[in-house]
C-alpha cells in the first residue's frame, strides 16, 4: 500500500511539474517604413512548439540547443511560415528567423524579418502555431504601427483575422 501512495505522489508531482493549464502564443510585428520589410518577435512554450512541430512532421534534433546557423534552423522556419502569415493585397510574407532567445521558463522568442513587401491599409493574418494539436491553445498578435497598436487574438475556430490599417 505504501508503494502505491508512493507512486501516486510522484505521478501527481510530475503531472504538476510539466503539465499547465494555459497555451499561449505570442506575436509582435511592425511594418520598418524603410526597409519596407515586417519586423516580429514570436512568443511560445518551447517544449510546446516543439511538440506540435514533431506531432506535424517538422522533425528537429533538439529545438533547446537550435540556433540560427544550424542548417536545422529551415524546418522552424519552414513551420513559421506555415503557421503565421501576414498577407497584404496578394502578396504573403516570407519570414526569415534572425535569431532565437530560450529562458529559463520555458518561453522561446523567434526574432524573425520578412522580405520586401509593399504596404496596404489591410493586413490578412492567420497565427495558428501550435493549434492542430493543443486545442486550448490561443495565440494573439500586437501590431505597431507608428502611433498606433492593433491586437488581435487567436483560437481554434479563429485562425484567421483582418487588420485595418489608419494611416
Amino acid at each position: 500500500m505504501k508503494n502505491v501512495f508512493f507512486s501516486l505522489i510522484i505521478f501527481t508531482c510530475t503531472l504538476n511539474a510539466y503539465g499547465h493549464d494555459y497555451f499561449f502564443g505570442f506575436a509582435e510585428t511592425e511594418y520598418n517604413d524603410f526597409s519596407h520589410r515586417f519586423e516580429s518577435t514570436l512568443i511560445f512554450t518551447l517544449h510546446d512548439l516543439e511538440d506540435a512541430m514533431s506531432k506535424d512532421g517538422f522533425l528537429l534534433t533538439d529545438l533547446e540547443t537550435l540556433n540560427v546557423d544550424n542548417p536545422e534552423i529551415q524546418i522552424l522556419t519552414n513551420y513559421i511560415n506555415q503557421h503565421f502569415i501576414l498577407i497584404l493585397g496578394s502578396n504573403k510574407t516570407d519570414f526569415k528567423i534572425l535569431g532565437l532567445e530560450k529562458h529559463l521558463d520555458g518561453r522561446i522568442l523567434i526574432y524573425m524579418q520578412s522580405q520586401e513587401i509593399p504596404f496596404e491599409n489591410e493586413i490578412s493574418c492567420r497565427f495558428d502555431a501550435i493549434m492542430n494539436f493543443q486545442s486550448a491553445q490561443m495565440n494573439k498578435i500586437t501590431y505597431y504601427h507608428r502611433d498606433s497598436t492593433i491586437t488581435a487574438e487567436f483560437q481554434s475556430n479563429e485562425r484567421f483575422k483582418t487588420l485595418n490599417i489608419a494611416n
